[in-house]
């Protein structure tokens, strides 16, 4: 599914995340720490927030077919660990408001990405010559 969407939008749901960041801080760093292994892990943002939202059962890979199972279990469990945490459904909720922005969209503006690199706006104050 490619997701597009607009600046207002992307700043909307980082509004959202920055909200989360300081009311629930536990599910936030949980957060923050399995979307960053999701990253490490080269598992696609697209297959973790369909598992983080339950829209399909485990898959084998998630786009990287060299992961051992062993090493999935590892990532299953971080995932576990956010879900079971009392505060998981406001992290539902931000994933289920911005569904339609993306899942890897909305992964990369938790990991701290801006929403202008995220639609590809040049910032700064280059002038041409």
């Amino acid at each position: 599914m490619i997701a597009l969407s607009s600046l207002h939008e992307l700043y909307s749901a980082k509004n959202l995340v920055e909200q989360l960041k300081v009311s629930q801080p536990s599910a936030y760093n949980k957060l923050l720490d399995v979307i960053s292994l999701t990253r490490q892990m080269q598992i696609n943002y697209q297959g973790f927030g369909t598992l983080l939202m339950d829209e399909n059962e485990k898959q084998s890979f998630y786009g990287n077919i060299h992961i051992r199972d062993s090493v999935l279990q590892i990532f299953y469990g971080e995932v576990d660990r956010l879900k079971n945490d009392s505060n998981f459904e406001d992290v539902k909720l931000l994933f289920s408001t911005y569904k339609e922005i993306g899942y890897t969209t909305l992964c990369k503006l938790i990991l701290g990405e801006s929403p202008e690199s995220l639609k590809g706006v040049h910032q700064g104050n280059s002038t041409l010559k």
